[in-house]
């Protein structure tokens, strides 16, 4: 059977201050033409994820791209024999990616991003990287990249705590892999002490780990941090 439905998913960080006069007209067009799912609308952006016909979703696309703020975004597509939802949903939201930190901003500032051709390269060549797989725990239960670190995250609010916990082991994990790790002896063992001198290790001491090993690994260059 040839799979009649399309099912469309993406999202943008961009400023949106008239988010609340957003909803009706997005749900509008989505009604009209039959589409389920759920649309986000915060003030940082947009997410959604939308099933129906093809015409419905061309439809909808044509809208979407009547707003400069939205043109061009990259979509995930995919088919089906069936909806995929049982109702059309959308939503104000504080965040359309939940973190929990009102200082992040992504329409304003974002790391610099890399093509995958780009990321696959990097493999090829051997360089020094660190993966971090911040996909919900069930995610990444389904496969993940060789050596990329899990956070065991149950949803993605939970990352910023998981990061702060994990900084020693993702610096001396990163330290270990090293080809010629003849300065690691140094800081895993200062890592691994439970005292230094007459002082409890401590969250200090670990923020001194972490900043003379990111210190050594920049000095050796032997990774791009």
């Amino acid at each position: 059977m040839t799979s009649e439905i399309v099912n469309i998913a993406g999202y943008r960080f961009v400023d949106l201050p008239d988010r609340d006069a957003l909803r009706e007209p997005f749900k509008s067009t989505c009604d009209e033409v039959g589409l389920l799912g759920t649309i986000l609308l915060s003030h940082e952006g947009i997410n959604f994820f939308l099933s129906g016909k093809q015409s419905a979703v061309d439809h909808f696309l044509q809208y979407l791209e009547s707003d400069e703020r939205f043109q061009g975004i990259p979509l995930k597509i995919s088919y089906s024999d069936r909806m995929s939802f049982r109702r059309m949903n959308v939503r104000l939201k504080n965040e359309i990616i939940s973190l929990g930190l009102d200082s992040i901003r992504p329409a304003e500032k974002t790391g610099e991003s890399i093509t995958p051709q780009e990321f696959k390269t990097w493999l090829d060549q051997g360089r020094e990287i660190i993966v971090l797989d911040t996909r919900n725990d069930y995610e990444v239960r389904l496969g993940t990249f060789e050596g990329a670190i899990d956070l065991d995250l149950s949803t993605f609010r939970a990352f910023p705590d998981a990061v702060a916990e994990s900084e020693i082991d993702k610096i001396n994990n990163f330290l270990r892999y090293q080809e010629e790790p003849d300065y690691v002896d140094e800081i895993l063992n200062f890592a691994d002490e439970k005292e230094i001198g007459d002082k409890p290790f401590n969250n200090g001491d670990k923020d001194e780990l972490y900043q003379s090993a990111l210190e050594i690994v920049k000095s050796e260059g032997k990774a791009s941090t």
